[in-house]
């Protein structure tokens, strides 16, 4: 297979997974829902994890985002301390957590 025909395979594969992961419709009403009230404009990403239980530390929430495990508002964050906000829901696996002002 040409390198570019693999490179479009391989790319295509990750959407697959990823869309099963956190975008298969069956899944959505049975995960597991967390709700987050926050208590200043906005929450890091990765002190998010922390504090709602689903990282037992920051180390493991960064290495968990860098991963490519988490999505914001159903698309996929790299960025460790993004801002969240009320009204952004975080997912985790099988895991959702909602932001609430």
């Amino acid at each position: 297979m040409p390198a570019v025909g693999q490179a479009w395979f391989l790319l295509d594969r990750y959407f697959n997974a990823f869309n099963n992961l956190f975008c298969h419709p069956n899944l959505k009403d049975d995960m597991p829902q967390i709700e987050f009230k926050l208590t200043s404009e906005f929450v890091k990403l990765d002190d998010l994890l922390k504090l709602t239980g689903v990282c037992d530390s920051g180390g493991a929430a960064k290495a968990m985002v860098a991963a490519g495990n988490v999505s914001v508002d159903g698309a996929l964050e790299l960025r460790k301390t993004c801002k969240i906000r009320a009204g952004q829901v975080v997912g985790v696996g099988e895991t959702r957590i909602g932001v609430v002002a």
